[in-house]
């Protein structure tokens, strides 16, 4: 009977403990979320100036010159992204999530105040690659970080809003748009973000895989830990893949749109920036709820509304073009809201499916398998404007991936227990 109230006490205690968080796992959460806002407005900064980068690097070239301009500075930025993500994923598990963090972030923002330097098109293309890396990488090891600093009960609320920070930037951006910066003075406001490096690097954890004495063994028991996970890094990158498809062909390409429908005195600028701030606050919006509901009814039917509600605004929005900029951005915020509840889920669906020691390099893989194929799409929307005649109609056909999503939702699983409480 003792012995029996002794062990009850204990389990009470550890959960408790468990449901607690120290000083430095608050810090490092806050850490994660200011890395997320900064990719998010580095990332946001080429569509939303978009217009004004193309006519810097090619002021004499015709209209479908300067749209494969855009189309190939969003899509290299994307292939950029998912190298880094991968490859700075596997070293964040192996010699620990905060050093490698640091050195992202110190790319993504060396490469963003460098794009005004870039003399030519090519150039360009060689820096939005190069902060594509360090933005990928950044997203992977913060959204892994923040995981593993929550206990279970915390996560799916905490999660949304470290989510919400990628479209705090984008919100950011917008709102720099709107004042009429030029993106060149918009882009060394970016060095604004180098301030978090010394940040992250005064924290210190342990590498995950400190349990692995010999060199060799870290890379063979993570390629047999993957192994035995294929099947969740399958669902896990088609589900993350086919939301990113469309979300990134949308933002990349809606304020081009909205500045054909309606170009204004300003030739569309500050509609824009309103565009922007409207994909940026839905996104927020979304993203905070996504915890609340997932704590309801669970992971994964989540996710089927997530897919749901996105499919259903994408086809209200484009399959008729907006009568007014007032319609457009209502309809932009209310297909940003699954936006960003499907980011918001996934930033901790994902990592709940992979143990410890394979889980930055598996999130890795999931958040990035994606965007090789988004990296395409983002650049055939360009192309496809021209070839369709217009901008809804190209958004329209990168509807279809959501459809597809939608229905790898029924091969989903909810994650096991044991696998969500904090790690560090």
């Amino acid at each position: 009977m003792f012995l029996s109230s002794i062990t009850t006490l204990h389990s009470a205690l550890n959960r408790v403990y468990l449901c607690l968080m120290t000083t430095r796992q608050w810090l490092t959460f806050a850490l994660c979320w200011c890395a997320g806002l900064a990719s998010g407005s580095i990332a946001t900064l080429v569509p939303t100036f978009l217009p004004s980068i193309t006519a810097t690097l090619a002021p004499t070239a015709p209209l479908e010159e300067t749209a494969q301009i855009g189309a190939f500075l969003q899509s290299v930025f994307l292939v950029g992204w998912v190298t880094g993500g991968v490859v700075l994923g596997l070293f964040a598990d192996l010699r620990g999530r905060l050093p490698v963090l640091a050195i992202a972030l110190s790319i993504a923002v060396l490469g963003a105040a460098s794009l005004p330097l870039a003399p030519s098109p090519a150039f360009a293309y060689i820096v939005r690659f190069i902060t594509g890396i360090g933005v990928g990488s950044t997203m992977v090891i913060s959204t892994t970080l923040g995981a593993e600093v929550l206990s279970h009960g915390r996560r799916p609320v905490f999660m949304g809003l470290l989510a919400n920070s990628y479209a705090f930037g984008i919100v950011f951006l917008g709102g720099l748009q709107s004042t009429d910066m030029l993106w060149s003075d918009a882009s060394f406001v970016m060095l604004f973000f180098a301030l978090l490096v010394p940040a992250v690097g005064s924290l210190s954890t342990k590498p995950v895989a400190t349990t692995m004495h010999h060199e060799s063994e870290p890379t063979e028991r993570l390629a047999s830990a993957l192994r035995q996970s294929r099947r969740d890094l399958i669902i896990g990158s088609l589900l993350f893949g086919c939301m990113l498809i469309t979300l990134w062909a949308s933002f990349s390409w809606l304020p081009t749109w909205a500045t054909a429908l309606f170009p204004g005195n300003d030739s569309g600028a500050g509609l824009r920036g309103s565009i922007m701030v409207s994909l940026g606050i839905g996104g927020i919006v979304g993203s905070i709820f996504s915890g609340v509901i997932a704590r309801r009814i669970g992971r994964v039917k989540t996710v089927v509304v997530c897919y749901s509600g996105a499919l259903i605004g994408c086809l209200a929005l484009y399959t008729s073009a907006p009568s007014t900029p007032g319609t457009m951005m209502f309809l932009v915020s209310a297909l940003a809201v699954f936006f960003g509840m499907c980011q918001g889920m996934m930033a901790f669906y994902i990592p709940e499916l992979f143990p410890p020691r394979i889980r930055a390099t598996s999130v890795g893989v999931c958040f990035n398998a994606g965007r090789l194929i988004t990296a395409g799409a983002v650049l055939n929307v360009g192309f496809l404007a021209v070839a369709l005649g217009g901008y809804q109609e190209a958004l329209l056909v990168f509807t279809a991936p959501l459809a597809i999503g939608l229905t790898i939702t029924w091969f989903a699983r909810e994650p096991h227990p044991a696998l969500q409480s904090p790690t560090i």
